[in-house]
């Protein structure tokens, strides 16, 4: 009900609900809640729950749960870091990059250009704004509290 599909490639066995935006590739067995805005690229099962947007690349089995977003736009061009390093995107709109198996708990916010490693969590109200290696839960502030796996 009162959802907008736009130029989306829907996979098999996969359920939308009401009040989404859905503009990117859905893989097969992925589940989206309602007032979801969603206009990334999906590779596999995915699984995005209520009022979520979600801008950006995510792997197989990855997954978002309520009121999480990944940001898309910072005004201007996004500089992305590269080792220690800023370098210009050349970009005004970069998604995020969220690995295999990976997943954002509530509310979580993941700013453009970064990258979730695959097998790690980001937690409840946390901010990504530097990238994530594989297999870490980052629980807290991310330059307080990052544990391994």
């Amino acid at each position: 009900a009162n959802s907008y599909i736009n130029g989306a490639f829907i996979g098999r066995e996969c359920t939308i609900g009401p009040q989404c935006y859905v503009g990117g590739t859905v893989g097969h067995n992925s589940k989206i809640g309602y007032t979801t805005e969603y206009g990334a690229l999906a590779l596999g099962r995915v699984g995005f729950w209520h009022q979520c947007h979600i801008s950006g690349v995510w792997g197989e089995g990855s997954g978002a749960t309520p009121s999480c977003s990944t940001t898309e736009r910072r005004g201007g061009i996004v500089k992305v870091r590269v080792g220690d390093q800023l370098i210009s995107s050349g970009l005004e709109s970069l998604g995020a990059f969220i690995g295999d198996h990976s997943s954002l708990n509530t509310g979580a916010k993941v700013m453009p250009g970064r990258k979730i490693g695959p097998h790690s969590v980001a937690g409840p109200n946390v901010i990504v704004y530097r990238d994530i290696p594989p297999r870490v839960h980052v629980v807290a502030r991310q330059e307080l509290e990052i544990r391994d796996r």
